[in-house]
């Protein structure tokens, strides 16, 4: 794939025990890097997306998730807005958080491995139910974020 934007939407859950950075989405060229990934930190409740790059990492902190909870979440990289892009986050229909990237321009980003629920090498494995998940190479519109959220919360 290579990027104009791309956008993640999943209806999930947090269950049982917290794991050690638990992947909800892990978006993988053939190389090692760059590479975007969504996932909890450590064992907190704080969803945060990355963007990794040699030396050139980025994290943005998304907010608390509850243990027991279902949430809708769209994350969504829009490589048009600002110089290099900008990563958002909505949750149950609602912009939660936006995060500008600094590093490097990811127009031109080209993955070909996309894993849910994992990251690239089969770690650091989801502890949660999955209700939805769907991927889409474009960055979603205001008026597809309300119809997912509507429909799949």
């Amino acid at each position: 794939m290579t990027s104009k934007g791309f956008s993640f939407a999943i209806k999930f859950q947090f269950t049982g025990t917290p794991g050690s950075f638990e992947h909800l989405l892990s978006i993988n060229p053939a190389s090692t890097t760059p590479y975007f990934e969504l996932m909890r930190n450590v064992t907190t409740d704080i969803l945060i997306m990355g963007y990794y790059n040699p030396n050139q990492n980025e994290l943005a902190d998304f907010g608390s998730y509850a243990q027991d909870t279902t949430y809708t979440v769209i994350s969504i990289y829009d490589p048009t807005v600002g110089a290099k892009g900008t990563l958002y986050q909505y949750k149950n229909g609602t912009l939660n958080a936006s995060f500008t990237v600094t590093n490097a321009a990811l127009a031109d980003f080209t993955s070909t491995n996309t894993y849910i629920g994992t990251a690239k090498d089969g770690s650091s494995a989801l502890n949660a139910d999955i209700f939805f998940a769907a991927f889409y190479k474009r960055v979603l519109t205001a008026s597809e974020i309300a119809s997912i959220s509507s429909v799949v919360s």
